[in-house]
């Protein structure tokens, strides 16, 4: 065979592959109806989570997987999910960190729920929207939150964490990370007592706080308005970012 076939045979081969590497996907969707203040939790090894409030009573749940191979994890993933009246729990198991398909999870819950927990070894966390009680543990993956909340804890390892409130505080804000930066938009009118702790970053902000710098690292606090609600922050090799919208 001619070498320039062969040769423009592996390059339209090599393109195939890159167009259409992930040949085979897995989409599971499930619906669950909730009382209003139930609560909503998922724990997963790995996956990108999306995630929205919305007015209603019904969990929906989407879960795509992409891999350039068909194998067993994909078919049959290690996905449990266990719904009642009054709660959503959405595990899952070892199985799905033996495939190297990707995981994606978007989901709607209802902005009534009392609570949403969301764990996640690997992978980024988005939500949007009207929420009350949050509660989001990662160890890499970055967290993007745009919305409100009644109260709300974030705890991670690594990824930068983006928290956009878009109405007046109404609960206490708890951040902890190392490695990452973290950014805090209010809504101006917010009352609160404020404390942010970066060991080795820069720490800085639209209110007037008071600032002190030591051998431990910098920090700054203060107290905003009525200084109803908390906010604490601390992470270690990032920087910090208060700002006023």
């Amino acid at each position: 065979m001619n070498s320039r076939i062969v040769v423009l045979l592996v390059i339209m081969f090599c393109l195939t592959f890159l167009v259409y590497g992930d040949r085979y996907e897995n989409n599971i969707k499930r619906s669950f109806t909730i009382n209003p203040h139930g609560t909503f939790q998922l724990s997963t090894q790995r996956g990108d989570i999306e995630i929205d409030a919305v007015k209603g009573n019904e969990i929906t749940i989407e879960v795509l997987l992409k891999s350039d191979k068909k194998n067993q994890e994909l078919d049959n993933p290690d996905i449990l999910f266990n719904a009642g009246s009054n709660s959503v729990t959405v595990t899952t198991g070892k199985g799905l960190t033996r495939t190297s398909a990707s995981v994606e999870f978007t989901i709607k819950i209802p902005q009534s729920l009392a609570a949403c927990s969301l764990f996640t070894m690997n992978g980024d966390v988005e939500m949007q929207g009207d929420f009350n009680k949050i509660e989001i543990k990662t160890y890499n993956g970055d967290i993007d939150f745009s919305g409100s909340m009644t109260d709300c804890f974030i705890d991670s390892i690594n990824g930068d964490i983006s928290t956009k409130l878009r109405k007046v505080m109404a609960g206490n804000v708890k951040i902890k990370t190392v490695n990452g930066d973290v950014k805090i938009s209010l809504k101006e009118g917010s009352g609160f007592s404020i404390q942010l702790v970066s060991r080795t970053g820069t720490i800085s902000s639209d209110f007037e706080l008071v600032e002190n710098s030591t051998l431990f690292g910098s920090s700054m606090k203060g107290v905003v308005e009525n200084g109803i609600y908390s906010i604490n922050v601390e992470t270690v090799t990032g920087d910090i970012k208060l700002k006023s919208n």
